[in-house]
């Protein structure tokens, strides 16, 4: 496809996708985006399905714009992205975390549990990282969130966010070395190190 060939070339900050593409399915093209470049990719579909949108969220999108959306909702969604944009290239941050067993290489987006790389998708990949950056933190519910859709959401959008959770839980699994990400009811999440710490 002649768009995943430019962004290649030209390392868009941001690509504005459509899911009903001919011939392809408008998830995989945003997983392949987000191989190739490190961009926020943007959804503007007709596809309202609550299980669609949380399908593609979990990919990797940044958001998910529902049609007809007006100019000025778009516009403003690609500034919510710039600037989620500009505040990541703007930190200076270890690449390299670890916590017990669990070993991210944030520069490669791997996750790697006790030697052997497990699969994690990137949305996901950076609630683990927020989550090991803050080891012992309670990270509330509206700070996660922003990280999974990028922008603020109200307190009734926490599926795709427990969703994420939960495969991250799955991903990571259990072990003596093995840190655990603990629900902080009505409040957020925490991530434990091994022993507590």
């Amino acid at each position: 496809m002649r768009a995943l060939e430019l962004a290649e070339l030209i390392r868009p900050d941001i690509v504005i996708l459509d899911l009903r593409l001919p011939d392809v399915d408008g998830g995989e093209i945003c997983r392949k985006f987000l191989t190739i470049s490190n961009c926020s990719v943007i959804v503007v579909t007709g596809d309202a399905l609550e299980a669609r949108m949380v399908e593609i969220l979990d990919r990797g999108a940044d958001d998910y714009v529902l049609k007809p959306a007006s100019i000025d909702v778009l516009m403003a969604r690609i500034r919510v992205a710039m600037r989620r944009l500009t505040a990541t290239a703007a930190l200076v941050e270890d690449q390299l975390l670890e916590c017990g067993d669990l070993r991210l290489d944030v520069a490669a987006y791997q996750a790697i549990v006790d030697g052997e790389i497990v699969d994690v998708l990137p949305r996901q990949f950076d609630l683990l990282t927020a989550l090991v950056r803050n080891v012992g933190k309670v990270m509330t519910y509206s700070a996660l969130i922003r990280i999974v859709r990028g922008v603020d959401s109200p307190d009734d959008h926490l599926f795709p966010l427990r969703t994420s959770i939960s495969k991250i839980r799955k991903s990571v699994g259990v072990g003596p070395e093995r840190p655990v990400i603990l629900t902080e009811h009505s409040i957020g999440h925490r991530l434990v190190a091994p022993g507590g710490g």
